[in-house]
């Protein structure tokens, strides 16, 4: 995997394709966001503090959820922008500080 980047203990891949368990499968990240040009995954601990700051998105059917604290967000495909996926990658960095 050549498309990682590491930005303040979040692991960012950009897949090429939509199988992100491929790359989910090879990574033991504690923090890992994998997106493409469609639709972004997040995995690993504190994933309550990103539910809530995207809740909305969950309450129209945009975005889905699931595990334990230490589980999985992610918004469907086509939810977001290119644009919008990129600016999310970025807050959920941030919001992950808190």
């Amino acid at each position: 995997l050549k498309d990682i980047i590491y930005k303040s203990n979040v692991c960012i891949v950009k897949s090429k394709t939509s199988k992100f368990s491929t790359i989910t499968d090879r990574l033991e990240e504690k923090n890992l966001i994998v997106y493409n040009d469609t639709e972004l995954n997040y995995y690993g601990i504190n994933r309550n503090k990103i539910v809530t700051k995207y809740q909305k998105y969950i309450d129209d059917n945009k975005a889905y959820y699931g595990g334990e604290e230490d589980g999985f967000f992610g918004f469907c495909e086509k939810a977001l922008t290119k644009d919008e996926i990129i600016k999310v990658v970025e807050e959920i960095i941030e919001c992950l500080k808190k």
